[in-house]
């Protein structure tokens, strides 16, 4: 599934649509549009920290944090929401 992410370090940001997968108890972000260095991002479930849902006029954001990066999720369409719900851990 793709979708909108935001990526925050400090005073930095990323904002690109990647791609979204899960498996095998991690998160999987792909931005087809980056340096081979940043493209591919792994985060293990159980390590996200601060987990929370936000409704941003009229949409969802998943918001939650891994090391010192804050990472928000937008639903970008269709069943985007229904997919990330029902494999995050809705803490």
């Amino acid at each position: 599934m793709n979708t909108y992410v935001e990526v925050i370090f400090q005073t930095k940001k990323l904002c690109q649509i990647a791609k979204v997968k899960f498996q095998d108890n991690n998160l999987y972000l792909t931005f087809p549009r980056l340096s081979q260095l940043y493209r591919h991002i792994i985060i293990p479930l159980e390590k996200i920290n601060s987990f929370t849902k936000i409704d941003y006029f009229g949409t969802t954001q998943l918001c939650f944090y891994y090391g010192d990066y804050e990472y928000i999720l937008f639903e970008s369409g269709l069943g985007t929401f229904e997919f990330l719900e029902d494999h995050f851990p809705m803490r």
